[in-house]
């Protein structure tokens, strides 16, 4: 085959597998949802719309940078849910190739679409929703991508263009810091990893930054032969572990300490193990592509904070973002669960069996084991319908998604057995770092599911985990056993496609809907919703507990700057509230009976709302309550 045939093959690959992913995402879009999440989303959208500003106006549960795309979407394509999955669905289209691309960087074309077709499969579908943590890893990826570039080719360009992804994340949610975390000690893996050729060439004076962002700050400081020792990974990796614990320790269970704690912390030591055996780096090495990556962070988060010091709002902006969600380690929290490392484990001894197999008998036989165990695994294994379509899933099922929630440590503690061992001698210094990048960023990603580790944040994840075994196993230089790795990932992606996606199928039978839900709960909210809407008189109401779907699918304002009360614990809030409703003539209330986070309303606050709005009726998991107009 010429090297244009084979050319023309690779660019086939990755267009069927972009154009099957992407109809497979799409074709699923729509289906399930989550209200609490969806309503939170969609007021937040329309609160700005309407000329409030998130942190400022109202309780804005992240950065603020989504709230803004989804105003723009629901002002072209309408109010409802529908728009903000719309935008969802555009992201997924650009991210699929960004997959494939990383893919490939270590693994041939035919692996790499596996590999892409089967984290995608276990990504969106499980959760639709226009969530920020899709972002974060859509950017996340994107920023991987850019590094893994700055690491083959040295130019800043790349480092700056990984920062602009990396800031661009943190304006979707804070949790964008764990991606710069990764970011930085990927830089500095790299510095220490620097053969004496890559040193000298590093010395030389460069423009090369200040050709690729218009800037000069890649000339001569000083001697350009400057060398440091291993004290500055020391310093990083040792920060970025104490960082660890003072994030997780408030909250620590034993499943924070396997499943989000080993990891990144796994990855802060084996930049320590790097630059204790280089001893040494060139310190351009360092500071470039660090000013470049914090000039990229800058570029990408800027505009959002310049909009709110515009609206003299910069301090809003900051507690908002800063303050306020340590109110979510207190009330919302989730440990994971540690069981899942026992699966993790079952998982971990069949790839090492693939990896030791070599005979074609064995590997045909541990085959034919993993398709008989994923039949069984297939035929049990179904998810539980919870509300919208969307919840648990029977033992076996939590058994498969927490062989993959808590195969992470076993990477990082692999990748961290190769270093040390000295079995990657033989891999390019470039493939080292690399290696550590693809690690670092699923190492660091997996700290999403801190505080809340619901049964869904795993899936935020899953693709940065995929490549990162990719990648280990490549650079290992022994590959699993060809039939026992296509059983296992057959067994994983019909395992995805046939219990993973969701499936409800009943439109949901509002004006502000456009989504598939639950017959019931198609039903259920048609029915609220009109209740509701025929004792308003004022265009406004009030929710609770953190309820503010009941806002956004009734169209009815609200008159607190709260979506979850657990934001909202100041004294005389009673009085606040009471105050509101009578300041905007409330006629009609609703008590939530999904307790979530907040715990239920205050009995003084019960017993007001009692008094003020006499009538009642049951309407899908709230109680309506209101009076008359006059």
């Amino acid at each position: 085959m010429t090297w244009l045939a084979r050319r023309h093959a690779r660019a086939a690959i990755l267009a069927a597998v972009w154009l099957l992913a992407a109809w497979y995402v799409g074709s699923l879009v729509d289906r399930g949802w989550g209200p609490p999440d969806e309503g939170l989303l969609g007021q937040s959208a329309e609160r700005f719309l309407n000329g409030e500003l998130p942190h400022r106006d109202f309780d804005e549960l992240y950065t603020g940078g989504l709230t803004v795309v989804h105003s723009a979407a629901m002002s072209l394509m309408g109010t409802d849910l529908l728009s903000l999955r719309m935008v969802l669905f555009g992201a997924v289209v650009l991210w699929i190739p960004l997959i494939y691309l990383v893919a490939r960087r270590f693994v041939s074309p035919l692996p790499s679409a596996a590999m892409t077709l089967l984290v995608v499969a276990w990504s969106v579908p499980a959760y639709p929703a226009s969530m920020p943590s899709w972002y974060n890893l859509f950017l996340a990826t994107a920023s991987l991508w850019a590094i893994l570039r700055f690491a083959e080719t040295s130019r800043l360009r790349w480092s700056f263009a990984a920062g602009i992804c990396g800031g661009l994340s943190i304006a979707v949610k804070i949790t964008g810091l764990y991606l710069i975390a990764a970011l930085l000690l990927t830089i500095a893996v790299r510095a220490y990893s620097a053969t004496s050729e890559d040193a000298q060439r590093a010395a030389k004076p460069r423009s090369d930054i200040g050709s690729d962002i218009g800037s000069d700050i890649g000339s001569d400081i000083g001697s350009g032969d400057w060398r440091i020792g291993p004290w500055v990974g020391f310093l990083l990796a040792g920060s970025m572990v104490v960082a660890l614990l003072m994030l997780l320790a408030a909250r620590a269970s034993l499943g924070t300490w396997l499943l989000l704690f080993a990891s990144p912390a796994a990855a802060c030591m084996i930049v320590g193990v790097v630059a204790w055996r280089s001893r040494a780096a060139a310190w351009r090495d360092l500071w470039q592509p660090t000013l470049a990556l914090a000039l990229g962070v800058l570029v990408g988060v800027a505009p959002l904070v310049v909009y709110f010091a515009s609206h003299g709002a910069i301090a809003d902006f900051f507690n908002g973002v800063f303050v306020l969600p340590r109110s979510r380690i207190e009330f919302a929290n989730r440990a994971p669960n540690a069981t899942a490392i026992v699966w993790a484990m079952l998982l971990a001894c069949v790839v090492a069996l693939g990896v030791r197999v070599r005979s074609r008998a064995l590997g045909t036989a541990l085959a034919l084991l993993v398709v008989t165990a994923g039949a069984w695994l297939l035929l049990y294994g179904h998810r539980v319908e919870g509300p919208g379509g969307i919840g648990g899933g029977s033992p076996v099922y939590a058994g498969v998604v927490g062989s993959l929630a808590g195969i992470l440590p076993f990477v990082v503690a692999y990748f961290a057995w190769l270093l040390v061992s000295g079995r990657m001698s033989h891999i390019p210094r470039a493939r080292v770092t690399e290696t550590f990048a693809v690690v670092a960023v699923a190492a660091f990603s997996a700290l999403v599911a801190f505080p809340y580790a619901n049964d869904l944040y795993f899936h935020y994840t899953v693709p940065l985990l995929g490549l990162a075994g990719v990648a280990v196993l490549t650079a290992s230089a022994r590959p699993m056993e060809p039939r026992a790795v296509t059983a296992l990932m057959a067994v994983y992606m019909v395992f995805a496609l046939l219990h993973v996606a969701v499936k409800p199928t009943a439109l949901l039978a509002v004006d502000r809907g456009g989504l598939r839900v639950p017959a019931a709960d198609s039903a259920d909210v048609e029915a609220f919703v009109n209740l509701m809407r025929t004792h308003a008189r004022s265009g406004f109401t009030f929710a609770t507990p953190d309820a503010p779907e009941a806002y956004f699918l009734t169209g009815l304002r609200n008159p607190t700057r709260t979506m979850y009360e657990f934001f909202d614990r100041a004294p005389g809030r009673t009085e606040r509230i009471l105050e509101a409703l009578d300041t905007h003539q409330v006629t009609v209330i609703a008590i939530n009976h999904w307790i979530i986070f907040s715990g239920r309303p205050e009995p003084e606050l019960v017993a007001a709302l009692q008094s003020r709005y006499p009538h009642a009726a049951r309407a899908w998991r709230f109680t309506v309550r209101w009076r008359d107009p006059d």
